[in-house]
């Protein structure tokens, strides 16, 4: 528990610059759309000459939020707690997608892996057995796919299986991992091999957080200059031209 508090403090930690970022932006856009724009239009329409595109965009923009605000709120707070509620079932349905995503999709075994690993080695730690363990990590939480998979290990094991064999075909835990499971499985030194994985992962998955939010930032930062200079080119650019035909 202390292990995924601090993990999720460097989390948020990490997260506070790129949403001053988000919300930077959204109040430059703001200024742009409803400040900026209504005092362009004067002008192109006093020379006879055609909006340009992401002006009249944003006069659009402007005009559908003045006059249907409440409509917005009330669609924008129902689907907000449409997706609280349901964001249980969309992440199951999305995660097989987000799995085969380079990045997302390797932060989210490495997740997992060390949420198993970690229950696995307190419970076998303690003296527990294996089907016993499984189960009781099973229900310490974690994802529905994870408790799924859990379940099934259990299974395998009470039938006279291998708990590896299960663990081994899901593309929900790290292969390398799985296959360090599987060899400590066969030599009997399961304790040392959860207790290994996890210290390795913990690591490992504050590593990847680590490199995400430095990517982040400059990413952000990048779309959020490149959106507003293209508004503010484009603009310009159609002023110069104004200018170039009163001439």
């Amino acid at each position: 528990l202390g292990q995924q508090h601090a993990l999720k403090r460097e989390l948020r930690g990490a997260l506070i610059y790129p949403l001053i970022l988000l919300l930077m932006s959204v109040l430059v856009m703001s200024l742009i759309v409803f400040y900026l724009a209504p005092t362009l239009q004067p002008v192109f329409s006093s020379a006879g000459a055609p909006l340009p595109a992401p002006l009249a965009i944003m006069l659009a923009l402007r005009d559908i939020v003045q006059n249907w605000w409440p409509v917005l709120a009330a669609a924008s707070g129902f689907l907000l707690v449409l997706v609280l509620n349901s964001r249980k079932r969309i992440m199951q349905g999305l995660r097989p997608l987000v799995l085969k995503l380079p990045v997302l999709g390797t932060h989210m075994r490495q997740r997992e892996t060390l949420s198993f690993c970690q229950a696995m080695s307190l419970m076998l730690g303690s003296g527990a057995t294996l089907p016993q363990a499984l189960a009781t990590s099973r229900r310490m939480g974690g994802t529905a796919a994870l408790q799924d998979l859990l379940e099934r290990a259990e299974k395998a094991v009470i039938d006279g299986g291998n708990m590896s064999d299960v663990l081994t075909q899901s593309h929900l835990l790290d292969p390398m991992a799985a296959a360090l499971i599987e060899a400590a499985e066969e030599t009997d030194r399961l304790v040392e091999t959860f207790q290994t994985v996890t210290d390795d992962f913990s690591i490992r998955l504050r590593a990847s957080l680590k490199q995400a939010m430095q990517l982040l930032t400059p990413i952000l930062t990048l779309l959020i200059g490149l959106t507003v200079g293209a508004v503010i080119l484009s603009t310009i650019s159609a002023i110069m031209d104004i200018n170039d035909i009163a001439i």
